[in-house]
């Protein structure tokens, strides 16, 4: 089981038990999935000798628990509603786990195509004696590294940097690529939306609320705008939606986003907005990736095509030279 199926295991049982009645200590000794089930024990022990509150022991765990949940428990113990903040907690990581396996079953068909002509190329290129079999090895196990290698280098430049800190650069250039960029910006403000509607619903003030979402964020520069409308809104006081306008980019142009924004604060339906503004880029984004999902594995496939027809052409070049001579 993963880390996020695992939380949300946690996060809906701690629920389930403090909606019931159950007291904390009582209900950190359950049978939870590795890792939660060590951790919570030990910080049962821990509040039961009156070591800290819950919130400040989750920070000891920064690798398993992120500033999000730690704050968002920490709140819910002062304001009574740990129930409300362990439901949010399980339906948001839950999300994130559905997310995942989405765009992982999005990128497996064009990982596949990837994959065999990176191994199919090289083999060509050896039928022709374009090159040696050592060469055409080591040119497969190069493509077939290069995804690797550039997943490694940006998730370990994330986890040095923290949450929503990501290359300034880079971040800015995936949002300038057509297809992935717009998905990208979907995807972060999904998350964005899904989790200030958390931190709200759980009583955390506007401006701590918009930096706690934003440190969800995937993409730095999408994370360093939220952080902006925080600053914004707490220095200004302006409503929300003002902040959104001013930082956002051009999604702050669009008439309707900042229509439902702004009749959401005018109703007093702040929380149900943001959910609903999630459950809209959340669409958005699944549909971009659907989209992309037929058309990225066409292109593959016919740039595949192109290039397995030319060297039939060189090959069918070689043969006819090799007969011509044979026959002078």
């Amino acid at each position: 089981m993963n880390l996020l199926k695992a939380k949300s295991q946690f996060y809906y049982s701690l629920s389930t038990l403090v909606d019931a009645g159950v007291i904390t200590v009582r209900a950190l000794r359950q049978n939870y999935p590795q890792p939660f089930r060590r951790i919570a024990r030990e910080m049962a022990d821990r509040v039961e000798h009156g070591e800290g509150d819950l919130g400040r022991l989750m920070e000891e765990w920064p690798r398993v628990f992120s500033p999000m949940e730690t704050h968002l428990v920490a709140v819910g113990q002062q304001t009574g509603r740990l129930d409300t903040v362990y439901t949010a907690l399980a339906e948001w990581f839950d999300l994130l786990a559905r997310l995942r396996s989405e765009v992982i079953s999005r990128l497996m068909y064009p990982a596949f195509m990837y994959c065999a002509a990176s191994v199919l190329i090289p083999f060509i290129q050896v039928f022709l004696d374009m090159t040696s079999p050592g060469g055409a090895l080591l040119q497969a196990v190069a493509a077939l590294g290069l995804p690797v290698g550039v997943y490694l280098v940006l998730t370990s430049g994330r986890r040095l940097r923290g949450p929503g800190r990501g290359s300034g650069v880079l971040d800015l250039f995936i949002l300038q690529i057509p297809v992935l960029g717009n998905t990208s910006r979907k995807l972060n403000y999904a998350r964005f939306f899904r989790a200030y509607a958390l931190a709200l619903n759980a009583g955390v003030h506007v401006p701590a609320a918009i930096r706690l979402a934003a440190d969800t964020c995937t993409n730095g520069v999408l994370a360093s705008r939220f952080r902006k409308m925080a600053d914004t809104v707490e220095t200004e006081g302006c409503p929300f939606v003002e902040a959104f306008r001013l930082h956002s980019g051009s999604l702050g142009h669009d008439d309707l986003v900042t229509t439902i924004l702004e009749t959401g604060e005018e109703a007093g339906n702040v929380v149900e907005t943001a959910q609903r503004m999630a459950r809209i880029y959340w669409e958005e984004a699944e549909q971009s990736m659907q989209r992309a999902a037929v058309i990225v594995p066409l292109l593959v496939y016919f740039a595949l095509i192109l290039y397995m027809a030319s060297m039939i052409l060189k090959l069918w070049g070689v043969l006819m030279g090799a007969t011509s001579g044979l026959l002078d």
